[in-house]
């Protein structure tokens, strides 16, 4: 879905914008090479970036196509040299190096070398593209020269309109300190929280996230963890019902449609509070758990036709996602609770299930968050418009 125009006309008046306080600079932990920093105090809600892409690219096909395409077109752009100034700025990935210390560039006639490196830059820098059928992926310059760092503790997120990003801080900082944001969104699963650490080199056991790997039922010595591990045997029974309904509906006969009911209809009538307890655990591994099992039950509830239970699953989502946060960074950092967009796309979702269902806390949360990333309020069928083209309507959820 494209962009409505409102919006459209909207990120042509800001892009391109780069705050004028931001400043890119060595970190103080070696381990983490470069970061962006401010030098001066900004509140909440800051309009940090509003940029066009350095290059990107739409392809249908396989992954490894697209960041083909890329490369082809950096490949060719290199002899722009005010592009290439821009391009061979970026980071290879390897977080112990200064510019000083970084690869030369290669000479034209170098090309195997030079198409080495510029894998290796968008390997490190590249992000996923919003779009309807095409895959797509492209390089934001400013929004690639800042490190990741766990959902929890991220001080700014993005959001695309159309191709122009737009990055907000989440909570105020303060001069010198570093800008970072989260490569992985809210409900990301265990594993790829745990697979961005690595590919990122950020330290283990230095962040939140570095705990997050599933545990084994045998470690319930940790009390913390006893909850957790409790509803990981529900998660991991729900994922295999959810395994099996796919392969059982795509056998096509009654009985196969009718076992795929059935297991849909378990892993929806699985009940949240029986499943995590009443009080919440506070041990990091629980949130994107719930998150995922409130993911499989949607995708249940969608396979059953059951509009009315995806409308409150999509509100579940919802609030789990803001209050987690909250509990989150109560424990972590003491931040203010962040407006990410993930909640903003559920809350939507949850319109178009069911209109008429608790409206009004759903226009509300949507209102307050809209305002937050736009400025403004725009109707719900532009803010369901946008989603769709933010690659967040309610399928992709």
């Amino acid at each position: 879905m494209a962009l409505p125009a409102e919006l459209a006309q909207l990120a042509t008046e800001l892009a391109p914008f780069v705050h004028p306080a931001l400043v890119r600079r060595a970190c103080a932990d070696d381990r983490r090479g470069l970061g962006v920093f401010v030098t001066q105090p900004l509140p909440r809600g800051e309009l940090l970036l509003a940029a066009r892409p350095l290059a990107a690219v739409r392809v249908r096909g396989r992954d490894e196509d697209v960041v083909e395409r890329l490369a082809e077109l950096i490949l060719e752009r290199l002899e722009d040299p005010n592009f290439a100034e821009t391009f061979w700025s970026l980071s290879t990935g390897d977080p112990t190096e200064r510019p000083s210390q970084r690869p030369k560039r290669p000479r034209l006639g170098e090309q195997h070398e030079r198409r080495g490196q510029v894998l290796r830059i968008i390997a490190a820098n590249a992000r996923g593209w919003p779009s309807e059928d095409e895959k797509g992926l492209g390089l934001w310059q400013w929004h690639a020269y800042m490190n990741h760092a766990a959902p929890m503790e991220a001080t700014c997120s993005s959001v695309f309109l159309g191709d122009v990003l737009l990055l907000r801080t989440l909570c105020a900082v303060e001069p010198d300190e570093e800008l970072t944001n989260s490569y992985c969104a809210l409900s990301a699963k265990l594993q790829l929280r745990r697979q961005i650490l690595r590919h990122c080199g950020v330290p283990l056991g230095t962040s939140p996230d570095a705990a997050e790997s599933e545990p084994e039922d045998g470690e319930g010595d940790d009390e913390a963890l006893l909850p957790a591990l409790r509803a990981l045997r529900a998660l991991r029974a729900a994922r295999a019902a959810s395994v099996d309904a796919t392969a059982a509906v795509h056998g096509g006969a009654d009985a196969a449609v009718a076992r795929a009911t059935e297991l849909w209809r378990k892993v929806v009538d699985l009940a949240a509070e029986e499943v995590f307890g009443l009080q919440r655990p506070t041990h990091p591994i629980f949130f994107p758990m719930r998150a995922e099992l409130l993911q499989l039950q949607l995708r249940a509830a969608r396979g059953l036709g059951d509009m009315a239970k995806v409308a409150e699953l999509h509100q579940a989502m919802a609030k789990s996602l803001a209050q987690d946060w909250v509990v989150q960074i109560v424990k972590w950092s003491g931040r203010e609770q962040p407006m990410n967009v993930e909640v903003l796309a559920h809350w939507i979702a949850h319109l178009r299930a069911v209109p008429a269902v608790d409206g009004h806390a759903a226009v509300g949360a949507t209102g307050r968050l809209t305002r937050f990333w736009l400025g403004r309020r725009p109707g719900l069928k532009v803010v369901a418009e946008w989603m769709e083209s933010c690659g967040l309507g309610p399928r992709r959820l």
